[in-house]
């Protein structure tokens, strides 16, 4: 964007007739100009010049003029001009700067706006300017400092709290960047950029509701945008609601198809729905593309894996260990794929690779001693239990894990203590207070095996109940699709009195309820079906 100087009209009242009509033809360019008329402002601008030859806003309109049809050389000297007639003329030169700044000539903007400072360290808008193109250049540091003195000169000036927040995502300082582009957003909630950097900023720092709401009303902004939807699939995926994240990934998709990253994440989203097949396509179009584009190989692997297509994603590791023989993830998914193919000696070694290179990796202590124990090597396999959970202590998993390799060993006391704290950890599992319960019958705790047992017994009542009402439910599905609102609200009634907080039951009865006209109902089953599961809101009338 250039810059439209304030000025004084220069002609006087004894003033020549050319000199007036020249500030009349400059005053119609302006307007055209703010018209969005940059061919006619053209015209009105060289009609100036011809008048008054000396008439320097003349040249910085003329110049703004032939910039915005693109023609940036012309529009480059055209500026030079007005400086030439007037140095002291920031605007031209801040104008100049940016043009400099479109042909990458970063050097010669970055001196003009030095030079702007110098007439005028006030200007906010040449600091703000600086800090941009300093931060162009990967002179970050100091771009930070001409942002933070433009938003001192100016504490309202939007762009200036949106560059600092953006640099501040460039270096990763998610959270300084949050603060920064909060403040952008509240300046100008109609600047698309401010809200989707804001979401970006927020997802990376684990605040992923306040990214959803960020992130869409971003896309409120600017629906066309596909790395917006794309970013807001990713934080429903990071929040596990994975239907509206593979509708994002797909609308991304349907806007730009060649966004790799997209079909990278659409990929993950359906692996993670155990739909291996559409993960499969998905990600082979990002490899065919990019070969040895790491994330989505190492993902096309997983979804290999849980094809059982073990052969393939062998190949597809080690395709990657050949690219970089340092990558601990590639040796943990290559000892994966091996385990499944029962070749447990090389699965061994390559998560003992992992582990060599990534000591922190759980997944890979934990599954070497899966291993160990499916080869009866108990003490080993406890040493990589005990590894993954000092990498994890809150894992219930490897806890569990754990117990049962010690009660395999005969430590009951050791067993015990492992169950209990995967029980401490994730007590809604009925296999592992059944486990309790029979360790603690071997070491002769009736009692307390009888209590466990019964536990095991009720959570695995509450199971079949849940189970009991998702077959409810999709029978009143099945009904309301038929017109029978009757039967589905029956249904949906006998699946909530089967499992009260069966969200989907209460969702779906809302939905029927409101079809019915019973919109009090509708609401309070909505709003139960939020309150067990934020995903599922009230639709919109």
């Amino acid at each position: 964007m250039f810059v439209l100087p304030a000025i004084a009209q220069k002609a006087s009242k004894q003033a020549k007739a050319a000199q007036r009509t020249a500030v009349q033809r400059y005053e119609q360019g302006v307007a055209l100009l703010k018209q969005n008329n940059p061919a006619r402002a053209v015209v009105e601008f060289r009609a100036a010049l011809q008048l008054m030859p000396a008439f320097a806003e003349a040249q910085n309109g003329l110049g703004m003029a032939l910039g915005q049809q693109g023609q940036t050389d012309e529009a480059i000297a055209a500026f030079r001009e007005a400086i030439a007639l007037d140095p002291k003329f920031n605007e031209a030169r801040l104008n100049l700067g940016l043009a400099l700044e479109q042909k990458a000539d970063l050097g010669g903007a970055i001196n003009e706006y030095r030079e702007v400072i110098k007439i005028a360290p006030d200007s906010a808008e040449a600091h703000n300017a600086l800090g941009f193109a300093l931060g162009r250049q990967g002179n970050l540091n100091v771009a930070v400092s001409e942002f933070d003195t433009a938003m001192k000169l100016k504490p309202d000036y939007q762009e200036a709290w949106y560059r600092m927040g953006v640099t501040r995502w460039y270096v990763q300082q998610y959270g300084e960047a949050i603060k920064y582009l909060r403040q952008a957003a509240k300046l100008n909630p109609k600047h698309f950029e401010s809200q989707y950097y804001l979401g970006v900023c927020l997802q990376k720092t684990g605040k992923i509701a306040e990214a959803i709401e960020a992130l869409q009303l971003a896309l409120k902004l600017n629906p066309n945008v596909a790395e917006g939807h794309n970013a807001l699939g990713m934080a429903f995926l990071a929040d596990d609601d994975l239907d509206n994240a593979i509708t994002e990934f797909r609308t991304a998709l349907k806007l730009n198809p060649n966004l790799l990253e997209a079909h990278n994440q659409l990929g993950l989203a359906y692996i993670n729905k155990r739909d291996a097949d559409n993960a499969i396509a998905e990600l082979q179009i990002v490899v065919k593309q990019d070969p040895n584009n790491l994330a989505g190989n190492h993902n096309l692997g997983l979804a290999l894996i849980q094809r059982s297509d073990y052969n393939a994603a062998i190949e597809i590791y080690r395709k990657l260990i050949a690219l970089n023989a340092n990558d601990a993830e590639a040796h943990y998914n290559l000892g994966l794929a091996l385990k499944y193919k029962d070749d447990f000696a090389a699965a061994i070694a390559a998560f003992q690779r992992s582990i060599a290179l990534q000591p922190s990796l759980q997944e890979a202590h934990y599954s070497l001693g899966i291993t160990l124990m499916q080869i009866g090597k108990l003490d080993e396999a406890v040493t990589a239990f005990r590894s993954a959970i000092k990498a994890k202590p809150d894992w219930a998993d490897a806890h569990y894990t754990l117990g049962t390799a010690l009660q395999q060993k005969g430590d009951l006391n050791g067993a015990i203590a492992a169950f209990r704290e995967a029980i401490r950890i994730a007590p809604n599992s009925p296999q592992v207070h059944n486990t309790l319960g029979t360790a603690l019958r071997q070491k002769g705790d009736a009692e307390g095996a009888r209590v466990e047992f019964a536990e095991a017994a009720r959570l695995n009542k509450l199971k079949s109940n849940n189970q009991a009402a998702t077959f409810a439910t999709n029978t009143g599905l099945q009904k309301m699709k038929e017109g029978d609102l009757a039967a589905a609200i029956e249904f949906f009634e006998r699946a909530i009195s089967l499992d009260p907080e069966h969200a989907l039951a209460h969702y779906n009865l809302g939905l029927a309820l409101q079809k019915k006209g019973s919109l009090a109902a509708a609401k309070a089953a909505f709003e139960r079906a939020n309150k067990l599961d934020p995903h599922l809101k009230a639709p919109r009338p």
